[in-house]
């Protein structure tokens, strides 16, 4: 495992910049992130960077908690691999507002998960930590609606860099 000497930081201003390039410097060498600890504290923070990536729906998770039972709460989501015309399940994402998870409840009680369901396919877009070794999303939720893609563009490609 590779890592850096300790850095201190000066003043505010100093201390953005020099976080900024750290960060910039994570992110090229592929790292996780970075640790952080205050000297006067024995507590440490893990400052890890967030990626974004286009993905559709392809399935509904019903909850069986208490306080949400029988709503959708999270989603089973892909991306097209075009060779082979079908979805690579890439895990599931939830984050969504109570009003769409009920939004979708709806849907998936009257069409399930049929063509039917104007949730099927419906692309999204996910923030994420990094792909895990099995290729699902680790940590994904929602972030927003893209109604300017469609799923067949939604591609394994966005995940190489």
């Amino acid at each position: 495992m590779e890592s850096m000497s300790p850095v201190e930081f000066g003043d505010q201003f100093q201390s953005a910049k020099m976080l900024e390039s750290l960060l910039q410097l994570v992110r090229q060498k592929g790292w996780e992130g970075l640790v952080l600890k205050e000297k006067a504290y024995d507590g440490w923070w893990k400052l890890k960077g967030i990626r974004e990536a286009d993905v559709y729906i392809h399935g509904f998770k019903i909850s069986e908690s208490d306080t949400q039972y029988g709503m959708v709460t999270s989603v089973s989501i892909a991306v097209y691999d075009e060779c082979n015309r079908k979805a690579i399940d890439m895990g599931s994402v939830t984050g969504f507002t109570l009003e769409e998870k009920q939004k979708m409840t709806d849907a998936y009680r009257s069409h399930g998960d049929s063509d039917t369901n104007p949730y099927m396919g419906k692309v999204l877009r996910v923030l994420y930590q990094e792909v895990a070794g099995k290729g699902k999303l680790k940590h994904a939720f929602f972030d927003g609606w893209r109604g300017d893609k469609t799923y067949w563009e939604c591609s394994m490609e966005q995940f190489s860099c």
